[in-house]
């Protein structure tokens, strides 16, 4: 059995990708999920705040 992979089995696990660009399609996604759950809880605690602030 032999250790290393040759490119055309990598691109046969990453179904297709490059291993390279799989990697980075996660990174990427993962920043932009943490970006949006950012965002969406910046933006409930303005809105939260607001509410606050408007019942008084």
């Amino acid at each position: 059995m032999k250790t290393e992979l040759s490119a055309n089995e990598i691109m046969q696990v990453s179904g297709g990708m490059p291993l390279w660009f799989a990697v980075g399609g996660t990174i990427s996604t993962y920043n932009w999920m943490l970006d949006q759950a950012e965002a969406f809880g910046r933006g409930l605690g303005l809105g939260f705040y607001d509410g606050m602030h408007s019942r008084r």
